[in-house]
């Protein structure tokens, strides 16, 4: 079975890359046993959400649930670029990025003030993303291109092929647009009554912030692992 993992910084899209690109049947499903896309939709579509207190619950009482059989071609999981990770040569890495275009930097900042800092950059974790990109050049994906509901879906039908995953156009649809009425949409709202001095000043400072912390000393000087 081929295993491929999505490496992403928090509040990059992971759990919803994992998701999107875990709909046909060829790969190992989340959350439910079944090979019927709809199912899996169901199971995957953000909507559900609203079941849970906080949206992130959402995410982490169905991690690690999922469901292997000798039929399944393909397993796709999503990763933090942290201190617990380890470089294994026979699984495929893709990686998600994020550039610094104005509404990218209010979006994944916006979205960390709304549910009270959370996810959040621990320590360390961006210089190890830095460190691994060189050392391993993992495949990108753009987060910029889900962040436009006019493109999303080039770069959907473009990374699915990368990894050999049948295309799912219509259940993808679907998913996208749970996610982006969840995740994006609000925020896009907001962002579009922002002057370009508050976006440009504000926003880009305090991502920067985030990834310029101090780390941890003693990890670095045992190495990354690999």
């Amino acid at each position: 079975m081929k295993e491929i993992n999505i490496v992403y910084q928090p509040g990059f899209g992971g759990h919803f890359l994992t998701y999107l690109f875990s709909l046909d049947p060829s790969t190992v499903p989340h959350m439910a046993r079944t090979d019927n896309v709809n199912e899996r939709l169901q199971r995957y579509d953000f909507k559900n959400t609203k079941k849970f207190h906080h949206w992130s619950h959402f995410h982490t009482i169905n991690r690690n649930r999922i469901y292997k059989s000798k039929e399944h071609q393909t397993l796709i999981n999503c990763i933090h670029p942290d201190r617990s990770m380890i470089y294994n040569p026979e699984i495929i890495y893709y990686i998600v990025d994020l550039s610094y275009d104005n509404f990218s930097n209010y979006w994944l900042v916006s979205t960390k003030e709304k549910f009270g800092n959370f996810p959040v950059l621990f320590t360390g974790d961006f210089d190890i993303e830095i460190e691994f990109r060189k050392k391993h050049q993992p495949i990108p994906i753009s987060m910029d291109s889900f962040l436009d509901n006019t493109i999303w879906q080039d770069e959907y039908v473009k990374i699915s092929k990368s990894m050999g995953v049948p295309l799912q156009l219509e259940a993808a649809q679907k998913l996208y647009q749970s996610w982006y009425d969840l995740r994006v949409a609000p925020i896009k709202n907001e962002f579009e009554k922002l002057t370009k001095n508050q976006t440009q000043e504000t926003y880009l400072i305090k991502r920067k912030q985030d990834e310029k912390q101090e780390p941890d000393r003693h990890f670095w000087n045992s190495g990354l692992k690999h």
